[in-house]
């Protein structure tokens, strides 16, 4: 028998820390919203299925100035 994964939404979301330089942040990630992590403030920019595309997404960030937070979701 064949087994099937079925694709169940995504599984890691990234999110900046900080909310300074928010227009910044909005050219880079033009659909980012508020949010929280882990109990702070924060900005999510993304989420992916692939933990390498959050990680890429996450450098980029990073190489321009912000601080990156890649969250597993259930």
């Amino acid at each position: 028998s064949t087994v099937t994964t079925i694709a169940s939404g995504p599984r890691y979301r990234v999110v900046v820390l900080s909310n300074l330089k928010t227009e910044e942040l909005q050219t880079l990630a033009p659909g980012a919203f508020s949010s929280r992590y882990q109990g702070r403030s924060a900005i999510q920019v993304g989420s992916f299925q692939e933990k390498q595309r959050a990680e890429d997404f996450a450098q980029l960030l990073a190489n321009n100035g912000f601080q990156a937070e890649i969250e597993p979701l259930p």
